[in-house]
């Protein structure tokens, strides 16, 4: 019986043991770049690993990133919505991470972000299937940056001046220099913290108005202003209406040469014309949009649920504004 008793103390010793060595440990997912082209939703997720510690130098029960696992996830969306990759293609161990990814549209190759700070960064081209870079940094020191819709294009500032590089062309040795546009201002009000559209044809930098939270006060009718800034030195100035000082400015793109702004209301989304004026609005009762990718070739909005990797039966509302039509997307395993 004495035996039986020593047994049973050294096995829940054991599970014990177990249980405290998992408790010490967690993970958490975050996803860090959503793309949605050619019939693909891609998510760039980012797993990362912590394990708590309580030794000296540290407050009790610390939590400390000890490794970080990427990986890209797509989605078919024009056949069934499954999943048709899950592809995991870097990971580092240690205490110091400033590595961040996402898809360049039309590649296989992504960009790797040097994460220096928010506003100032570098980028190399990183091949999933080797897990390595295959370029130099870029540009050669960090910079304010603004990429256009597909990231095949970068304008940054390289000598104090805005350039435009092309960003699959850095293999070679240094991104090929395309445009010098005079929007080494504009690059400067994106650096204190204006959001800016490059567009996909890269003739336009367009300036969004700020959003309400960081400004902390409410809109007057100068932070409703629109700028757009031409390749040729041209610019233009769009005044939204100040009932619409509570909208959310998201992107704009340029179509058929003419500029849209996409924005979110009490009354839904809207596509807004330099004029100020409501081109194509939709409301879709029970949704709110923080996340929405926008597909100008297909004059499509698929509106995505912000946070993590989406489970499964998830339901996204797919908006073709020339049409007016919305279907739903439900994303299966």
């Amino acid at each position: 019986m004495k035996k039986h008793f020593i047994f049973i103390c050294i096995i829940g010793c054991i599970v014990l043991d177990g249980c405290e060595e998992m408790s010490r440990v967690k993970t958490s997912q975050i996803v860090y770049d959503k793309s949605w082209a050619d019939g693909q939703l891609q998510f760039m997720v980012d797993l990362q690993h912590y394990t708590k510690i309580n030794t000296s130098g540290y407050s009790e029960n610390s939590w400390v990133k000890t490794g970080e696992e990427w990986s890209l996830i797509a989605f078919s969306l024009d056949h069934s919505e499954h999943l048709i990759s899950r592809e995991k293609f870097f990971h580092v161990n240690g205490e110091s991470y400033n590595d961040a990814f996402s898809s360049i549209i039309g590649s296989d190759l992504l960009l790797h972000h040097l994460v220096g700070s928010v506003m100032e960064q570098q980028f190399l081209l990183f091949d999933p299937t080797i897990g390595k870079d295959i370029s130099k940094a870029f540009p050669p020191m960090p910079s304010t940056w603004v990429f256009n819709r597909s990231r095949t294009a970068c304008l940054a500032l390289l000598e104090g001046k805005a350039v435009i590089l092309d960003t699959l062309s850095a293999n070679a040795n240094k991104p090929k220099m395309t445009a010098r546009p005079a929007w080494t201002q504009a690059l400067q009000q994106v650096l204190r913290g204006s959001k800016g559209v490059l567009t996909e044809d890269t003739q336009y930098l367009i300036l969004l108005p700020p959003n309400m939270e960081s400004l902390g006060h409410n809109r007057t009718a100068s932070d409703l202003e629109v700028k757009v800034l031409s390749a040729d030195g041209d610019a233009e100035i769009c005044s939204i209406p100040l009932d619409r000082k509570w909208d959310r400015f998201m992107d704009a793109e340029s179509i058929n040469g003419k500029i849209l702004i996409l924005s979110e209301g009490i009354e839904g989304l809207k596509l807004i014309n330099m004029n100020g004026e409501t081109v194509h609005a939709i409301k879709i009762p029970g949704y709110s949009f923080p996340d929405v990718l926008w597909n100008p070739a297909r004059s499509e909005i698929l509106c995505v649920a912000p946070g993590g990797l989406p489970a499964t039966g998830s339901e996204f509302p797919l908006w073709n504004y020339e049409s007016n039509m919305v279907q739903s997307v439900v994303l299966r395993r």
